[in-house]
């Protein structure tokens, strides 16, 4: 979608409790999405019909396909790997 104006939203996953995720388990979103994720990320999700994993997922696989970051050399959950490949057979 739209670059010009990307926020990083640290995405509130499960294991993390109150903690913030690691830095590079975010997503990126524009700047109203993510005034509206944080009213409410579970209605977000409903809304959208994408979890924050898939998101997560789909900022890092970009990320990865531009050379920004090497998915092989984060210690990424399984739950990552399996989001990607759902991401690969849409």
């Amino acid at each position: 979608g739209d670059t010009t104006m990307v926020d990083p939203h640290h995405a509130k996953l499960e294991g993390y409790g109150s903690v913030k995720a690691p830095d590079y388990m975010q997503m990126a979103l524009t700047h109203d999405l993510h005034l509206e994720i944080h009213r409410g990320f579970k209605s977000f999700e409903e809304k959208y019909g994408r979890t924050q994993r898939s998101m997560v997922a789909e900022t890092l696989l970009k990320a990865h396909s531009l050379g920004r970051l090497d998915l092989n050399e984060l210690p990424l959950e399984a739950w990552v790997w399996e989001e990607i490949e759902v991401i690969g057979n849409d």
